[in-house]
C-alpha cells in the first residue's frame, strides 16, 4: 500500500493512458468500418409506377444521364436534378395522370374516327365530327407537353442558362440522328435532310459543326461516369427489373457521337 500511495500519480498516468489508446482504436476502427456498413446499406428502388413515370418526363425533356453529362453536368448537379425530378414526379402524380389519360383517349377516338372514315361507309356525322376530335387531340397533346415543359423549368432551375439551352436543343432535335442531337439552330428542313442522309448512310454531319460536337463529346466523356453515378443512387431502377437489365444498361456509357473521319 505504501508503493503504491508514492506512485500513485504514475498508476493514474498509465491508467489514462491505456484508456486513451483503446478509446483512439476504438474510434478508428467504427470510422474505417463506416463506409463499408454504409456500402452494405440496401438500395431503396422506386416502385415501378414511380419509375415508369419519371422515365417518362426524363425521355420527354432530355434528362437521361447522356443528355445530362452532354451538357457538363457534373454528378453533384445531376444529384440535383434527379432529386428534384423525382420530388416533381411525385408531387403532380395525379396532374400527369389525368393529362395522359385525356392524350390516349383523345388520340384514340381520333384513330377510330380515321379507320372508320378510310373503311367506310361514309359517315356524315362522322365526317362532321372529325374536326372537333382532331382539336381535342392536339388540345390533348399540347396539355402533356404543357405539364413537360413546367417540369423541365423546375427540375434544371439549378443549372445554368448554357446547359438548359443544351438539353433544350435535345429536346428541339428529338429523333435526329445521334450526331447533331446537341447541334443548335437546325431547321425543320435539315433535320428532315439528316433523317434522310443518316437513312442513306450517308454523312449527317458537315465541318462548321465539328467544333460543337467535339465540345459536347468532351462533356460526355468527362462526366457520365458521375452522372450514371448519381442516377443509381437517386432514381434506382425497381427491384423487380434489375434481373432484367443491368443497372446502367439504359443509359450508355460510349459517347453519342463517334468521332467523324
Amino acid at each position: 500500500m505504501a508503493v503504491i500511495r508514492r506512485h500513485w500519480k504514475l498508476a493514474l498516468f498509465n491508467a489514462l493512458l491505456l484508456i486513451a489508446v483503446v478509446g483512439g482504436a476504438l474510434t478508428y476502427y467504427l470510422l474505417s468500418e463506416r463506409p463499408a456498413m454504409a456500402a452494405a446499406q440496401p438500395v431503396e428502388r422506386l416502385s415501378l409506377a414511380a419509375y415508369g413515370r419519371i422515365e417518362t418526363v426524363r425521355n420527354a425533356v432530355a434528362l437521361s444521364a447522356v443528355d445530362l453529362a452532354s451538357a457538363g453536368c457534373s454528378g453533384a448537379q445531376a444529384e440535383t436534378v434527379f432529386a428534384s425530378l423525382k420530388t416533381w414526379c411525385d408531387t403532380n402524380a395525379g396532374r400527369l395522370e389525368q393529362a395522359e389519360q385525356a392524350q390516349r383517349t383523345a388520340e384514340g377516338q381520333l384513330a377510330e374516327a380515321v379507320r372508320t372514315i378510310n373503311v367506310g361507309p361514309r359517315d356524315e356525322m362522322l365526317l362532321a365530327r372529325y374536326p372537333a376530335l382532331k382539336s381535342s387531340a392536339v388540345e390533348a397533346t399540347g396539355g402533356v407537353k404543357r405539364l413537360h415543359d413546367e417540369a423541365f423549368a423546375a427540375v434544371t432551375a439549378s443549372l445554368s442558362s448554357t446547359q438548359q439551352q443544351v438539353l433544350r436543343t435535345a429536346i428541339a432535335n428529338k429523333g435526329v440522328p445521334d450526331q447533331l442531337r446537341y447541334v443548335p439552330g437546325l431547321t425543320d428542313e435539315q433535320r428532315q435532310a439528316a433523317r434522310v442522309a443518316a437513312a442513306r448512310r450517308q454523312p449527317v454531319v458537315d465541318a462548321s459543326r465539328q467544333g460543337t460536337i467535339a465540345a459536347i463529346r468532351t462533356n460526355h466523356l468527362q462526366n457520365i461516369e458521375s452522372v450514371l453515378s448519381a442516377q443509381e443512387r437517386l432514381l434506382p431502377v425497381p427491384a423487380e427489373l434489375v434481373a432484367e437489365s443491368a443497372p446502367d444498361s439504359l443509359e450508355s456509357t460510349e459517347p453519342m457521337m463517334p468521332a467523324q473521319p
